[in-house]
């Protein structure tokens, strides 16, 4: 901090406190907002973005894995899990952080290479990281039924178009 700025303290989750772990690894995933004093981060699968020294969640859905902030820094897309990847992969939001609106974007159930058919699809989506232009992600998934509540624990990556249109492992 330089000489004469304030600092502000924010709790980004209400019971952070009793969060533990999960808190050191929301920290991991901080994400400065340019031009203000906000940032995003992820917490319990949750988008939470803290600003002006109040924090508030984005999502309550306890699904997001993944997200990136556009470089207007205006807009932050997230990928939010499905309950089986097998039958639909993910799906794809777009948080405007000026309109404080979500909508979403078209992803299709299906992504050839990834889980064209139910029986080849992966069970679960571990992860999600975005490539810099935003047009490509790297989806980390889980083809076993074992406990994808490990960290770090995933079987298959693959590099998918932001379209959906082709995914190659």
């Amino acid at each position: 901090l330089k000489q004469g700025t304030i600092r502000q303290e924010t709790t980004v989750f209400k019971g952070a406190a009793s969060l533990g772990p999960d808190v050191s690894g929301a920290m991991a995933h901080l994400v400065p907002i340019p031009r203000t004093d906000g940032v995003l981060t992820l917490i319990q699968e949750n988008l939470v973005l803290a600003e002006f020294g109040e924090g508030r969640e984005i999502t309550t859905t306890g699904d997001v894995v993944g997200f990136a902030l556009h470089k207007d820094g205006n807009r932050v897309i997230f990928a939010r899990r499905s309950n089986n990847a097998q039958y639909i992969l993910l799906s794809l939001y777009e948080y405007d952080l000026q309109l404080r609106s979500v909508k979403r974007h078209p992803f299709p159930d299906h992504v050839p290479n990834v889980n064209p058919a139910p029986r080849r699809g992966p069970k679960e989506v571990i992860t999600v990281k975005f490539s810099a232009d935003l047009q490509h992600m790297l989806v980390f998934t889980l083809r076993d039924q074992i406990s994808a509540s490990k960290a770090g624990i995933f079987d298959a990556l693959y590099w998918v178009d932001i379209a959906g249109s082709q995914g190659r492992k």
